[in-house]
């Protein structure tokens, strides 16, 4: 793959940006028509240019990133209604989610244990879950276990690149931002459908370029072999 992006990849990156562009600013300006209706394009055009900077080539793990973002579209049409059943669907959307992160995280795409810093993603899981705790209700259990599986998954990125831990923390950000705006009634956040749709496409953004990236890194560094010399 070459070092530089293609202009099929920078086309795909900018139509990306700009409808998150849009997408954000529709959230911003109050204009909730036009946010519903870009919000289930988000992820394809990522995995879009995900595809354009050739990631096939790198196999299974390509898949299960395309698969991620697949479900992810999933769990965004899912949350565009406010129903208990519609978010239980969401919820396991982004389960899966964030187990095919572990995996990704796990795996050949870092390198070393997680990093000791990373007991931080559990004192936020134990400070997110008292805020939550006392309104889940019927969704005690699966919010919990949910907690529990994306701070797993921000503390596997922790070996890898700068730019995917980063991604993880800003989507485990944007999930928390989600959870507190939808079960504490006094909550009052500013802007919350900004904050939390700025959080999770800047995080998931973030977590494919830099796996993509560390993905060529590694594939570079591979030894070519030479069929064309004969041993004497």
């Amino acid at each position: 793959m070459p070092a530089t992006p293609t202009r099929r990849t920078i086309a795909a990156v900018a139509v990306f940006v700009a409808l998150s562009v849009v997408h954000l600013g529709a959230l911003i300006g109050g204009l909730q028509p036009l946010a519903d209706g870009t919000k289930p394009f988000l992820m394809p055009l990522l995995a879009v240019a995900v595809l354009c900077a050739g990631v096939l080539r790198f196999g299974r793990r390509a898949w299960l990133l395309l698969a991620a973002l697949a479900l992810s579209c999933v769990g965004d049409v899912a949350l565009l209604s406010d129903s208990n059943t519609a978010f239980v669907i969401g919820l396991s959307s982004f389960l899966l989610v964030h187990l095919a992160y572990i995996v990704l995280f796990a795996g050949a795409s870092g390198a070393g244990r997680p990093r000791f810093w990373g007991l931080f993603y559990v004192a936020w899981l134990v400070v997110l879950l008292l805020v939550l705790v006392p309104h889940l209700d019927a969704l005690l259990v699966p919010v919990i276990g949910y907690g529990f599986v994306i701070a797993g998954m921000a503390i596997a990125a922790t070996r890898c690149a700068p730019k995917v831990t980063v991604g993880a923390t800003l989507f485990l950000l944007s999930d928390s931002l989600l959870a507190i705006n939808r079960f504490v009634p006094d909550a009052n956040l500013w802007q919350p459908g900004f904050l939390i749709m700025l959080t999770y496409i800047a995080g998931q953004a973030l977590i494919a370029w830099g796996l993509v990236e560390s993905w060529r890194a590694h594939a570079s560094q591979l030894p070519t072999p030479n069929f064309g010399k004969v041993s004497p």
